[in-house]
């Protein structure tokens, strides 16, 4: 499933910049974070498995509310701090 959801937005993990959730690990792929994005209800994902699961459902997997792909804000470096404390754990 994993490999579906990376082949289909072209993520490539020798591409990727500096991991900014070292450890985290994405709740559909079960595997490592790469480029996460995090969602307003503050699920975090790979860019790339949300792009697959809003181009099969307009709808947060989580909590099932309305949710489009430019909601989704990709974590950052510059940016993680701002976010970390509305990371929900899973």
């Amino acid at each position: 499933r994993s490999s579906r959801y990376k082949n289909r937005s072209g993520d490539d993990p020798a591409t990727t910049e500096e991991c900014v959730l070292p450890g985290f690990t994405d709740p559909i792929t079960l595997e490592p974070v790469i480029n996460p994005g995090i969602s307003p209800f503050g699920h975090v994902m790979g860019m790339a498995t949300w792009a697959a699961v809003l181009s099969e459902s307009k709808k947060c997997p989580f909590t099932k509310q309305p949710l489009q792909r430019h909601m989704i804000k990709a974590l950052t470096p510059s940016n993680i701090e701002m976010y970390r404390d509305r990371i929900v754990a899973m």
